[in-house]
Parts: C-alpha cells; structure tokens; sequence
C-alpha cells in the first residue's frame, strides 16, 4: 500500500492540479540512502523546484533527514512499505507520471546516486537552461548518457560528499530521461525508457532518436548524468545489504569489474562554487 508517513503531505493531494506551475520536477525512488540532502541542494540549485521522494522501506524512515524540505514544500515526501513486481521503480514512476503530470513540464527519473550535469555547468547554465532549447521541438523525452564515476580509490565514505570526492570515470552508452510530460503515458518495462503518445519519441542531447535504454555512441556533450555508480567501498558495501532501488544485488566482483573500467578523469564538482 503507498501512502503518507507525514501528516504535511498526503499522497492524494497533488491530483487537483490542472496547470503546471514549476517548469522541472525529478521523482525519486530511494531505500537507506544518506547522501539525498546533497543530491537535493544540487538539483535544487541546478533549477529544480519539486522534488517527488518515495521513500522505499527505509529504516529509519528519511523525512526526519529532510524535514526542512517538506516543510517548505520543496519535496512531497511518501513512505511506501511492500513489494511491487516487478520492479518498485516501475511502479512509482508511473504513480509520479498519474498524479503529477499536471503539475510541470519537465519531470527527469534519476536515483540518489545521479547527479544531472550541464556541459557549461561552471559558466551559470542549469538543467532548466538545456530543457528550455529541447522544449519547442516535438520530443517524448530527453534521455541523457551516464557518466559513470567509480571508488576513485575512496575506502571509506569522504567526508566532502559525493560530488568533490570522485573523479575516475567513462562515459557509457546507458540513458535516464527526462520526459516531457504533456506527450508521456508511462514507463517502459525498464526504468530507463518510456512510452509516449502519437509519434513522439526520446531523443539524445543531438537529437537522435533514442527508442530504449541505450543511445549509442554515447553523447557527452550539451548535459550527462554523473551516476556515481559505486561510491566507496564502505557506501558499496553497505549498498549490497540493503540492497539497490530497482530489487537487484551487486558483489564483490561486480565491484572489481565495474571500476576497471574506469580509466578517464573528470572533473570533480564543489557545490560552493557553482555560480
């Protein structure tokens, strides 16, 4: 059953919205995760005015992390307990699509540990900047390559935070989206793609029609998705016993596997100094 943990919000409220009145919004589905206040101050800098946090058995429940935020009416905050096949992910994007469609333009469906990055991100552009050039064009979607970040030799967790910490990285062909919401329907059978109405479809930073969950050859330019894919061996480890937000488990080897193949570095970014 989905329902409210917080009497400040209740999961039915958002339905009586019949005009947008924030342009970005991003839903999140998110279990035990102790980075979501830096994940939030970002998105919210980088031009996000609503965040949608469906907080999946975590224990202890997270509004006590962000009480700040629902209270300000930033984040809509709904605790849901259960399991849903066949992947809770699924399930709640299309609760976020149904109930709040009304409500904004743009709505991107990232996880806690994806951080959307514009290309001109230290010149004063925002995600809000990029949508806005993709708007007047007949698009379902923007889906946005990851850049995937490894341990970047990080044992424990970095006191710094996510963001300033890690910096060996690959570009890689998978995608989140960010739909447009007057010509989405709802996700696809994975958490990467989703289904539009008419003709209209998903397209890359370069206009490329982008039908499932990869674009290919990557595009790494104009804006990507930062997925810091492992953290820490410490937040790897802790990871594997919760367990991720889509039901899967990771190992050891995965571990070992995913990080060698990271052989490029980026740019490591400070929130303080974004303009």
């Amino acid at each position: 059953k989905i329902g409210a943990i917080s009497e400040q919000v209740t999961f039915d409220a958002a339905q009586n919205s019949s005009k947008p009145s924030q342009y970005f919004a991003i839903c999140l589905i998110i279990k035990n995760d102790p980075d979501i206040v830096e994940w939030i101050d970002y998105h919210k800098k980088m031009g996000c005015s609503k965040f949608y946090v469906f907080d999946h058995n975590s224990h202890p429940p997270l509004n006590s992390t962000i009480t700040t935020y629902i209270d300000s009416g930033l984040v809509e905050y709904i605790y849901i307990s259960g399991n849903f096949k066949p992947n809770p992910q699924i399930k709640v994007y299309g609760d976020c699509i149904e109930r709040y469609r009304n409500r904004h333009t743009f709505m991107g469906f990232i996880d806690v540990d994806e951080f959307i990055v514009p290309a001109n991100i230290m010149k004063g552009e925002k995600i809000t900047d990029v949508l806005k050039t993709y708007e007047p064009k007949n698009i379902g979607g923007l889906a946005l390559n990851w850049m995937i970040f490894g341990f970047s030799g990080h044992e424990t967790r970095p006191a710094a935070g996510v963001l300033p910490s890690y910096n060996k990285c690959v570009l890689n062909k998978h995608v989140k989206t960010i739909v447009y919401l007057p010509h989405v329907i709802s996700p696809s059978e994975n958490t990467h793609a989703f289904n539009y109405k008419g003709n209209f479809h998903a397209i890359n930073v370069h206009g490329k029609l982008v039908p499932s969950a990869w674009s290919d050859p990557p595009a790494g330019e104009i804006m990507v998705i930062n997925h810091y894919l492992t953290k820490s061996k410490e937040d790897f480890q802790a990871k594997m016993k919760r367990g991720a937000g889509d039901g899967t488990f990771k190992d050891t080897a995965w571990f070992e596997r995913v990080n060698a193949m990271m052989v490029n570095t980026c740019p490591t970014i400070s929130l303080d100094s974004i303009p």
